[in-house]
């Protein structure tokens, strides 16, 4: 299983609400496109399955068959449960703009690649950069053109121009005392382009080869990340409701809903990031008791484990208002 690096820092807002104030490596990852979207949610449906089937739950399924095909709309499958049939309707939980700048980054990457194999680029080798986009959530930018990239070019090439400090140890050797807290050179360097739409930032350097995590770093010798927004809780809670509603009308009464995070969605990318705020917020998650659902599960593939949002036979959720 691939796993794109992702971490993030959390602290308090002066509301005394939890918010994720920045990913600190959001790397995302394309695996294979999917044909269609009717394979990617198989595939989605099947990922649940075995984790229920392994965990031994009560909600263990078999996949009958698509109930989309024809002029039969939903649900988008048929499972059977303890020798009953149920509707299932899929979807993904996915963060405002999180896709498009993730793909745009995608370009971004492309485009420095052939500036590093045309010799545009300088050896910029044991460094890794961090690239972040627009404000909390609007302009994210959707195209960069060659003037602009020679702009991030010329202002990476002029890193080298001067001397890397030495990097010095940042704790004792018993590692219990934080004993030099200035930034190495080029750390910290950074600057933008695009009115400010793309900015970016030296966050790494090393005196060794560079661990490189994907395709790009083992070619280069340098990284570059995709530096996530914040998101507040209130943020990801709308998300996540409305999410819901999206899938709670009246067509679907009784049918059940699974929302899959982490996972690769038609083109084939991943963005853990999204998994990983709304997992780290579900102990406080509160939704509008559905109208027309019956159950709603949430799926969290690098977690590693599933949940029940909401049972019509368990009214108690803890999830519910």
């Amino acid at each position: 299983m691939i796993i794109p690096n992702v971490a993030y820092i959390t602290k308090i807002d002066d509301n005394g609400d939890l918010k994720i104030i920045s990913s600190i490596y959001n790397t995302p990852i394309q695996t294979k496109p999917f044909k269609t979207k009717e394979e990617m949610e198989l595939r989605h449906l099947q990922n649940f399955q075995k984790k229920l089937m392994n965990d031994g739950s009560e909600y263990n399924f078999d996949i009958l068959e698509r109930g989309d095909t024809g002029k039969r709309k939903r649900p988008d499958f048929f499972i059977n449960r303890a020798n009953t049939p149920v509707g299932i309707e899929l979807t993904m939980f996915m963060l405002s703009n999180l896709r498009a700048e993730v793909k745009f980054f995608a370009k971004i990457k492309e485009r420095l690649l052939e500036a590093y194999y045309s010799r545009r680029l300088r050896e910029l080798a044991g460094l890794s950069f961090e690239i972040r986009f627009g404000d909390i959530s609007e302009n994210t930018p959707i195209q960069i053109n060659d003037n602009e990239l020679g702009q991030l070019i010329v202002a990476w090439n002029k890193i080298l121009d001067h001397p890397f400090d030495t990097i010095r140890p940042l704790w004792a050797e018993d590692g219990t005392q934080l004993i030099d807290t200035k930034k190495t050179y080029p750390v910290g360097q950074g600057g933008s382009i695009k009115n400010g739409l793309i900015a970016w930032e030296v966050s790494g350097v090393t005196d060794g080869q560079l661990d490189a995590l994907t395709d790009f770093g083992k070619q280069t010798g340098f990284e570059i990340s995709h530096g996530s927004k914040s998101y507040s809780e209130e943020m990801v809670f709308n998300e996540f409701q409305n999410t819901i509603k999206r899938k709670d009308i009246e067509c679907n009464k009784g049918l059940e809903l699974l929302i899959s995070s982490g996972l690769p969605d038609k083109d084939g990318w991943i963005t853990t990031l999204e998994d990983m705020v709304v997992t780290e917020f579900i102990s406080k998650l509160k939704i509008d008791k559905p109208q027309f659902l019956s159950r709603i599960f949430l799926d969290s593939r690098f977690r590693g484990n599933y949940f029940v949002i909401y049972d019509v036979n368990k009214p108690s959720s803890t999830f519910i208002k």
